[in-house]
C-alpha cells in the first residue's frame, strides 16, 4: 500500500484533536508541466495512479460547522486568487488545488472559461502563498510554497506575458460563449414565431418584415454559432483555421500548452481575433438594442407575441 502525503498524521496529537479547527502544515509544491503523451507500442505494464497534482491542503474540524467551511489562497500581495468550499462535516478533510486560477478583467470581474472548457486557465506563478481556512467566523492560516518546474527555465517576465495573453483569449472565449447563447435564444424564438405564423393567417407586411429580420440575423448568426469540431467551411475559412470559435480555442491551447511567452504569430492572431470578436459582438448588441425592439413594435401592432431580447454581450 502507498499512502501519499502522510505529514498530517505525523503532525497530529491529542492537543490538536481538542482544538475547534486546525489547518495542517502544507507540503512544498512543484508546478510540474504535465504531459499526456504515452508510449502505445511497448508491452503494457501495471502502473498505479500518480499522486493528485497540485497543492494538497488538509484541515481538521472538531465539530460539525454551521456554514460551509472555505479555503482561500492569497498571493504575495494578499490578493485572493482561489477559493474552495468544503463539506459541513466533522473530522479531517483534504483538497488538492491544481494551481490554476481564474483571471480577472481590468474591472475586476472573474473570467470563467467558455468554449466547453477547452481553454485551460493560467497557472499560478511560483512563490509563497497564504492558505486561510475559515469556519464559522474562526480562521486558521498557513504559508505554502510553489516551486517552478526545474526542467524549464521560464522567466517571470515571460510568464506574465503568457498569462496576459491567455487572459485575453479567455475574454474572447467568454464573449463568444455569451454571443452563442444570445444567438441561439433569438433563433429559438424565431423558429417558434415562424411556426405560429404558419398556423394562422398573417398580414403580408408582417410576414415580409419577419423574413427580412430573419435574413439579417442569419448573417450574424452564421459567424457566431460554432459548427462541429473539424468543420472547415470555405477555402478561406480553412486557411484561417476553421470557424471563429475553433480558432480561439486552438489559440488558447497553443499559448497555454507550453511554458513560454507567446510567439509573435500567437500575438498577431490574438490581435486579429480580438478585432473580429469586437465587431461581431457590436453587431449582435446593435441587433439586440435596435432590430428586436423595432420588430416587436410591429408584432404588438398585429397582436402577436413580441420577442424577448437577450442581454447584451458584456463582461
Amino acid at each position: 500500500w502507498i499512502m501519499d502525503e502522510i505529514s498530517p498524521l505525523q503532525e497530529m496529537n491529542n492537543d490538536l484533536l481538542e482544538t475547534d479547527i486546525h489547518l495542517f502544515d502544507i507540503r512544498e509544491t512543484t508546478a510540474f508541466i504535465r504531459s499526456s503523451t504515452r508510449e502505445p507500442y511497448a508491452k503494457p505494464i501495471y502502473s498505479a495512479k500518480n499522486p493528485p497534482y497540485g497543492m494538497t491542503i488538509t484541515a481538521y474540524m472538531k465539530k460539525k460547522p454551521k456554514e460551509k467551511p472555505k479555503f482561500c489562497i492569497l498571493d504575495e500581495n494578499e490578493t485572493t486568487i482561489y477559493e474552495m468550499n468544503l463539506s459541513k462535516k466533522i473530522g479531517i478533510q483534504r483538497y488538492t488545488w491544481n494551481l490554476q486560477f481564474v483571471p480577472k478583467t481590468k474591472e475586476g470581474k472573474a473570467i470563467k472559461p467558455g468554449m466547453a472548457g477547452f481553454i485551460a486557465l493560467p497557472n499560478a506563478s511560483p512563490g509563497e502563498y497564504t492558505v486561510v481556512l475559515s469556519v464559522d467566523g474562526k480562521k486558521s492560516e498557513k504559508k505554502a510554497v510553489v516551486y517552478p518546474d526545474p526542467r524549464f527555465q521560464l522567466k517571470e517576465e515571460e510568464r506574465k506575458v503568457q498569462v496576459k495573453a491567455l487572459t485575453e483569449v479567455l475574454i474572447l472565449s467568454k464573449k463568444m460563449g455569451l454571443s452563442v447563447t444570445a444567438a441561439k435564444n433569438i433563433r429559438r424564438q424565431l423558429e417558434k414565431l415562424h411556426k405560429d405564423l404558419k398556423e394562422k393567417e398573417t398580414n403580408e407586411v408582417v410576414q415580409i418584415s419577419i423574413n427580412n429580420f430573419d435574413q439579417r440575423f442569419r448573417k450574424i448568426e452564421e459567424e457566431i454559432v460554432p459548427k462541429e469540431i473539424g468543420y472547415r467551411g470555405s477555402m478561406e475559412m480553412a486557411l484561417r483555421g476553421g470557424p471563429l470559435s475553433q480558432q480561439i480555442m486552438f489559440l488558447g491551447m497553443s499559448i497555454g500548452g507550453y511554458p513560454s511567452a507567446p510567439t509573435e504569430a500567437n500575438l498577431a492572431q490574438l490581435k486579429e481575433l480580438s478585432a473580429t470578436v469586437e465587431v461581431l459582438t457590436n453587431q449582435l448588441n446593435d441587433f439586440i438594442k435596435v432590430e428586436i425592439p423595432e420588430l416587436n413594435k410591429l408584432l404588438e401592432e398585429y397582436n402577436l407575441k413580441p420577442l424577448k431580447a437577450p442581454k447584451e454581450v458584456k463582461l
